[in-house]
C-alpha cells in the first residue's frame, strides 16, 4: 500500500408463509439482498430504495417473498401512503418484484435470483449477499436507522451505509477494512521500564486510502474521496458507525490486530482490556511523565505497555457498523473477539503484578 491519503409493531412478523413455501429453520433476525438487485433499486430514486429494503426485511426464510407492501413503507418510514404505492410501483415496473398474487394480501416475489443453499444460507462469504439486520428497518429503540438516512434525503448517502455492509469482515478486519478506512493515531514513547516501552497514542484523524482496492473506483478522484470522508463522518455523527481503538502490529499489509482498546465504546470486555493497559502503564511511569504525554497528545490519550518485540505497534480507529444482523459469521466474531480480549487482559494483569513486586522508576 502506498503512503497516499485523504484526510480530512411489525405487521407482518406473524404471517405465515404461503403454503407452497419451502419452509426453513429461522436463523437469525436478518434478511439479504443481492448487490446487483440493490443498485438497481438506487438507480429509480431514494424511495424505491427505502421501500426496497423495508420489503425485503419482511421476506420469508428465503429472502425470494414478502407479504409486505406500501403498507408497510408507510408504517416504517416516513413516506405518505401516496408516495410508497407509487415507490412499490416503480420497483415492479423497474423488474424488481413481481405480483402474483391478487387481491388484498398480495404476495411480491421479489427478483433478485437468491438461492438460499442450506450450507451457506448466513454466510456472506459463501453467497455473495448484503446480510443486513432487520434492525435498520423497524429499529431497536427510538427511530430506526433507515428513517433517520431516508430524512437526509440523499439515495447515495443510503446505498453508500448499505453496501458497507457488503465490505464489513469483523473476523478479519474487526469491523471494515482498516486499511482503506480509518482513524490513524499519532505515537508518542512515554519512557522504558524495564521489559516494556509505555507508549501514548492520540489526535485520532480520520482517513482513507484509496489506493485499498475497496476504494480502487476513486482513481485519484480526490474530490470523490473528500465525498467518502464527508459520507463516512455523517454516519459517525448519527451513530450507524463506531470508531473502536485496536492496536495493531503496524501499518504494513502484513499487520495484524493484537487487540481492541477503546477506553469508550466498543464492547464491555473491549473497555476492560483498555483499562487493564491503562492500569499498568501508569503503574511503570511516573505522574510527571504522563504529563508530558498529554500535553503532546492531548486528551483523551490512550496508555499501553508493549513489549520491546511490539515496538512498532500503532493505534487505529477500526470502523464498524453498529447494527449487525445476527448471523453465524456474526457470532464467530465475538467468540473471537473474547477469546482476544481474554488474552490480552491476562497479559496486561500479569504486567501489572509484576510491576507491583518491583519498585517503578522514577
Amino acid at each position: 500500500m502506498t503512503d497516499t491519503v485523504l484526510q480530512d409493531v411489525n405487521p407482518f412478523c406473524d404471517l405465515a408463509p404461503p403454503a407452497d413455501t419451502p419452509r426453513r429453520k429461522p436463523i437469525g433476525n436478518f434478511f439479504a439482498i443481492a448487490p446487483l438487485a440493490w443498485a438497481r433499486a438506487c438507480a429509480l430514486g431514494l424511495n424505491a430504495a427505502v421501500a426496497y429494503l423495508v420489503l425485503a426485511a419482511f421476506s420469508g426464510r428465503d429472502n425470494t417473498w414478502t407479504l409486505a407492501g406500501y403498507n408497510a413503507v408507510e408504517t416504517h418510514t416516513g413516506i405518505s401512503r401516496g408516495r410508497a404505492h407509487e415507490a412499490v410501483q416503480r420497483l415492479e415496473e423497474g423488474g424488481l418484484l413481481s405480483s402474483r398474487d391478487p387481491g388484498t394480501l398480495r404476495r411480491y416475489f421479489l427478483l433478485h435470483g437468491l438461492v438460499a443453499d442450506p450450507g451457506h444460507y448466513d454466510d456472506p462469504a459463501a453467497s455473495g449477499l448484503i446480510w443486513l439486520p432487520r434492525a435498520l428497518v423497524d429499529g431497536t429503540a427510538g427511530e430506526a436507522p433507515l428513517e433517520r438516512i431516508r430524512k437526509r434525503q440523499d439515495v447515495r448517502l443510503l446505498r453508500f451505509f448499505i453496501d458497507l455492509y457488503a465490505a464489513q469482515h469483523l473476523i478479519e478486519e474487526g469491523g471494515l477494512p482498516w486499511r482503506a478506512m480509518r482513524c490513524s493515531y499519532a505515537k508518542v514513547r512515554v519512557g522504558e521500564w524495564e521489559p516494556y516501552t509505555v507508549v501514548g497514542y492520540g489526535n485520532p484523524v480520520l482517513q482513507i486510502f484509496p489506493d485499498h482496492p475497496l476504494l480502487e473506483n476513486m482513481a485519484g478522484d480526490l474530490e470523490l474521496g473528500r465525498q467518502v470522508l464527508d459520507d463516512l463522518t455523517q454516519l459517525i455523527n448519527m451513530g450507524l458507525i463506531e470508531v473502536v481503538e485496536h492496536l495493531v502490529e503496524g501499518l504494513g499489509d502484513t499487520a495484524e490486530i493484537l487487540h481492541p482498546c477503546p477506553p469508550t465504546g466498543g464492547t464491555s470486555i473491549e473497555r476492560t482490556v483498555a483499562s487493564a493497559a491503562d492500569k499498568a502503564a501508569r503503574m511503570m511511569m511516573p505522574d510527571s511523565r504522563m504529563r508530558q504525554a498529554q500535553e503532546k497528545l492531548g486528551t483523551p490519550c490512550v496508555l499501553v505497555p508493549l513489549e520491546h518485540a511490539l515496538d512498532q505497534a500503532e493505534m487505529v480507529d477500526i470502523l464498524r457498523l453498529r447494527y449487525r444482523p445476527r448471523t453465524t459469521r456474526t457470532s464467530a466474531w465475538w467468540q473471537h473477539t473474547r477469546a482476544r480480549c481474554d488474552r490480552a487482559l491476562e497479559r496486561y494483569e500479569r504486567m501489572a503484578a509484576f510491576v507491583a513486586r518491583r519498585s517503578p522508576r522514577q
